[in-house]
């Protein structure tokens, strides 16, 4: 979603004050500075959109609430709203090549919960079969792109492959997990550049 930065923003700063939050921790999670969250509240104006989706995710409320006409342009099914499903896969095997670039080749619908989570969510195919009994081949699953945030399923690029595995922290490491007992557990460096997370699997569709 594109924003016009000389688009006047006072219903997202008003709602915004609503939730009577501190600048100074908002500015902080979403690693800006001071000055600039000010400087964009004082003058009405729209933060980027990368930077008001790590708002709604640190303020814990709807794209919508903060850009109410956001809500409209959300494909919509009747108690579900619809997200793109993309031409990435992710492998549960050995690995699946990465797409040059990344096309929405359908939408399929998501429970409505999933809105909150505005444009920071798509949904990618599973190929193989590392994460039975819990993932299987060609089920889609949704993803947020909110990379690394605590021990669970992700979807991540290692070695320079896409893949879906269970993911655990451990000192100085991650360890990364196939469900299915006959793929060996790896663990790499926390601070290895082989390894970088998309986002948690946060839902499996079985039939769309």
């Amino acid at each position: 979603m594109g924003r016009n930065k000389g688009a006047d923003a006072s219903i997202f700063w008003e709602r915004y004050r609503d939730l009577n939050t501190k600048d100074w921790y908002i500015a902080e999670k979403i690693n800006v500075p001071a000055s600039s969250f000010s400087s964009w509240k004082n003058n009405n104006r729209y933060p980027p959109v990368n930077k008001i989706m790590e708002m709604v995710r640190v303020l814990d409320v709807p794209f919508g609430y903060l850009v109410p006409e956001y809500q409209n342009t959300l494909p919509t099914q009747s108690n579900k709203f619809l997200i793109p499903l993309l031409n990435q896969t992710l492998s549960a095997g050995h690995g699946a090549d990465l797409v040059e670039n990344e096309v929405i080749t359908s939408y399929i619908p998501a429970p409505a919960w999933m809105i909150r989570l505005g444009t920071a969510v798509a949904a990618l195919r599973v190929v193989g079969d590392s994460m039975e009994n819990t993932l299987f081949h060609d089920d889609v699953v949704i993803c947020d792109t909110f990379g690394w945030q605590y021990d669970g399923i992700y979807a991540l690029h290692f070695e320079g492959n896409a893949i879906v595995k269970r993911i655990q922290k451990v000192q100085k490491a991650y360890r990364i997990i196939s469900d299915n007992a006959k793929y060996p557990t790896i663990e790499e460096p926390d601070e290895s550049e082989n390894i970088r997370f998309i986002g948690r699997i946060r839902g499996v569709v079985k039939e769309f």
